[in-house]
């Protein structure tokens, strides 16, 4: 654990290497605004992208990616299936993905997963994807959003097993439950919304204690505490020096006994959608 660097990966169990930490996504601003936060990324050393379909920003990726200069081989890449496509079938499920590659100025993507569980069609949303993966159009497959019985409804209806799961990890909300399933099954864990929380902390608190023991912030310290669990964490902004700060948790490890402190705030309680709640 003391050697992993930024440039370290996780072998996953098709053997296809993911990063150990990737950058989220860039929506919700304009496009050159977009491109421009992608290339400072970019400069800070982040080579894992996470974007989306729905979140308008794959089409700015694509162009900070060809800016860079660096190969794109040298880019994972994670897009995902919004529910729409799902809901119309296979057709428009090709459709869509085709426009995402068209975007993304690439003719293959490292991880695609589907974004969230549409009721009655995620078997044969899963089938098509599978498609992709079977083409090499795909590297490897995942979900997101979901829960353990989404997987067990894959596992007993599909060829391919999931790769990777990516869904909220938080200290207030581990997600033990389908986590120690992935674990088991050998599925990788890619983390979301992990620093959401952080700015109601309050200067006296746990994580404050812990950062002023290391010298770090404890935005670095929530992300080393996802390193040392083995999970793939997602921070991001829009300010570059935050972007640089957040990659900025390798030339430390936590304590054991820090590690079960952030633990013991874990109370599973999620600030995202419940997806057997919440139809898209």
């Amino acid at each position: 654990m003391k050697d992993i660097n930024k440039d370290s990966y996780y072998e996953l169990y098709n053997r296809v290497r993911m990063p150990v930490v990737g950058y989220g996504d860039a929506q919700g601003r304009t496009i050159n605004e977009q491109v421009k936060n992608y290339l400072d990324a970019i400069d800070a050393g982040y080579r894992m992208f996470d974007t989306a379909f729905i979140y308008h920003s794959e089409r700015a990726l694509g162009i900070a990616i060809k800016e860079s200069g660096i190969p794109r081989e040298n880019f994972f890449i994670v897009s995902k299936m919004w529910d729409t496509a799902m809901r119309r079938g296979e057709v428009d499920m090709m459709r869509q993905f085709e426009e995402s590659l068209k975007r993304l100025q690439t003719d293959y993507i490292d991880c695609y997963l589907l974004h969230w569980p549409v009721i009655g069609k995620i078997v044969d949303a899963w089938k098509t994807c599978e498609k992709f993966y079977y083409t090499g159009h795909v590297r490897s497959l995942g979900l997101s959003n979901v829960k353990r019985h989404h997987f067990v409804e894959i596992m007993r209806n599909c060829d391919v097993l999931p790769h990777v799961q990516e869904d909220e990890f938080s200290p207030w909300c581990m997600s033990n439950d389908v986590r120690k399933f992935d674990e088991f099954y050998g599925i990788r864990y890619i983390s979301m919304m992990s620093l959401c929380r952080l700015k109601y902390e309050s200067e006296d608190s746990i994580l404050r204690v812990i950062g002023k023991k290391y010298g770090k912030s404890m935005y670095q310290v929530v992300l080393r505490w996802n390193l040392q669990h083995g999970v793939c964490p997602l921070p991001t902004s829009h300010n570059s020096k935050r972007l640089r700060e957040n990659l900025d948790f390798f030339d430390f490890e936590l304590a054991k006994e820090d590690m079960s402190a952030i633990d013991a705030l874990n109370f599973e309680g999620p600030i995202n959608w419940d997806p057997d709640l919440f139809d898209f």
